[in-house]
């Protein structure tokens, strides 16, 4: 994980995990018992996720914000509240940087996005 543990994905550090994001509209996900699979279609890429990836794709069509995403994580996986919340904010970071997910319109702040992108998701072209 890198030095980001302290904030949202494109948030300034006073509200972290408070973005609600939603899956592109240029993307088809086939959930499974493995995970996912997820297809840009733009770009025709396929990437694959496992189940926690999985679970977190479903919370985002239910526009469920951050830091609920990872308290439910935590919950259903059994995981610390740090490693959840770490590994949901790498999560979303590859999946907005690969423009999988985008922010849903709520007028709270700017992008602070980082440079790096998180080797999380596995990409195939197709």
């Amino acid at each position: 994980m890198t030095g980001n543990s302290d904030r949202g994905i494109g948030l300034a550090a006073a509200e972290p995990g408070h973005k609600v994001f939603r899956v592109s509209g240029q993307v088809r996900i086939a959930h499974n018992s493995d995970g996912a699979t997820v297809l840009d279609i733009r770009l025709g890429q396929v990437f694959t996720v496992n189940v926690v990836g999985s679970r977190i794709l479903e919370l985002l069509k239910d526009s469920v914000k951050e830091t609920e995403i990872v308290d439910r994580i935590r919950g259903e996986f059994g995981i610390s509240a740090e490693t959840a919340a770490g590994d949901v904010r790498e999560f979303l970071l590859a999946l907005k940087q690969s423009g999988l997910i985008e922010e849903q319109p709520a007028g709270i702040g700017e992008s602070d996005a980082v440079s790096e992108t998180p080797s999380v998701l596995r990409a195939n072209s197709i």
